[in-house]
């Protein structure tokens, strides 16, 4: 078997992004197309990138119909750098391609000029074919000079392809955020997750905090469902951008989010050990039992040690009695982020960013309101929550 293998940050995945595929596809070079997002990168900045999950999903959903060819997390679930090489042997080593099957790397002409700076050219170029797209038209000559070079040096032979001569740019869009051009499922998924915001709350974390978010993302890719994960990522940046304008750690903010629902899907049976040794009231009913064992299993599994994220993680589905101000935004996150359908929020969303007190009385009062309709009991933390809250507002503003 021919497997081509195409590597990119796909951020996000656009038309030469498919052009690529299906024209190497076309051509009989090859007879599959793994597509691979990459992981954490070596040369690009972090904090400009978005976060490796989304565009692995992006990416999935885009080639949902292509046949012959399959999205791979190979680089995204590894705590290292993502370097091709590795990339290569982690294929042989888990036996997706056997020692028989021979592997392409797809490209444009643009990696000829880059590729002898690239983490050992030498082993790359010996464990895998160049296939280069070659778009309408003819090579230019510092090009042509190029490929015998690097066939010199190396003694490989190099390999064409035509593709349509597609002019798309990932940084214009991510820019103008002008997303007409790319597919629907990709434009679905960018609206139904606010990707690509003018204000990129994730751009004034820490460098450090960016590494952590992406470690701790690589253990909650491999334990937590698309959607529960998608989800994650979604409070964890709405968790920033109230942080930044309530003022509030947007560090702490970030990890709490992401790894508030930490525990979610852990069996039953192991959420109430872990619920039982982080809170020694009475344990919740079962769809609140991950709170309190987020808070244990945050520390044991992430080594989170700030009393205020863990704090922020064991109250986020019911609030609690005096909250502090990370509390109220992880509550509210979890509640109000951009994927949330289930009601107009509108009007809370609105409140959310000037108000923080406000938005967390009329979220608490909204599900009291619900439980009523439902004859259903109001948690008690819910409601000393939302008296503390109420009585609290009352006395401000009588000063």
């Amino acid at each position: 078997m021919k497997y081509g293998i195409f590597g990119g940050t796909f951020d996000p995945f656009h038309p030469g992004h498919m052009s690529m595929i299906t024209g190497a596809l076309d051509s009989g070079l090859v007879d599959y197309v793994w597509v691979i997002p990459s992981g954490y990168p070596p040369k690009k900045d972090a904090s400009q990138l978005t976060l490796a999950p989304y565009r692995y999903y992006m990416t999935q959903a885009a080639l949902k119909n292509v046949p012959n060819c399959q999205v791979l997390p190979v680089e995204m679930i590894r705590t290292q750098v993502s370097y091709t090489v590795e990339t290569l042997r982690i294929l042989r080593e888990d036996s997706l391609a056997g020692p028989d099957d021979e592997l392409f790397l797809i490209y444009g002409t643009d990696i000829l000029f880059e590729i002898e700076e690239w983490y050992h050219p030498e082993i790359l170029v010996k464990e895998a074919n160049l296939l280069i797209a070659r778009r309408p038209g003819i090579l230019q000559e510092k090009t042509l000079q190029k490929v015998h070079e690097l066939e010199d040096t190396f003694n490989i032979q190099i390999s064409f392809f035509p593709i349509e001569g597609i002019v798309v740019s990932s940084r214009k869009i991510r820019r103008t955020r002008d997303f007409s051009s790319l597919g629907a499922p990709v434009r679905q998924f960018i609206k139904k997750h606010a990707l690509y915001p003018f204000d990129n709350p994730l751009s004034i974390l820490n460098e450090n905090t960016h590494r952590e978010i992406y470690d701790y993302g690589t253990i909650l890719f491999l334990e937590l469902s698309r959607s529960r994960l998608l989800h994650s990522l979604n409070v964890c940046i709405l968790s920033v951008r109230y942080a930044v304008i309530h003022g509030v750690d947007p560090d702490a903010a970030a990890i709490a989010g992401l790894l508030h629902d930490c525990a979610k899907e852990l069996s039953i049976s192991r959420q109430i050990l872990l619920a039982k040794q982080a809170d020694a009231r009475e344990l919740p009913e079962n769809a609140l039992l991950h709170a309190p064992a987020g808070v244990k299993y945050a520390d044991e599994r992430y080594g989170i040690k700030d009393e205020s994220i863990l704090s922020s993680i064991g109250c986020h589905t019911t609030g609690r009695q005096e909250m502090t101000a990370l509390d109220k935004i992880i509550y509210l996150a979890d509640k109000l982020e951009p994927a949330r359908d289930y009601e107009d929020l509108t009007e809370l969303r609105a409140l959310a960013l000037v108000d923080l007190d406000a938005a967390v009385i009329a979220c608490l009062q909204a599900v009291k309101d619900s439980f009523i309709r439902k004859e259903t009991a109001f948690h008690t933390d819910s409601s000393l929550a939302l008296d503390s809250l109420i009585k609290y507002r009352k006395k401000k503003e009588t000063r």
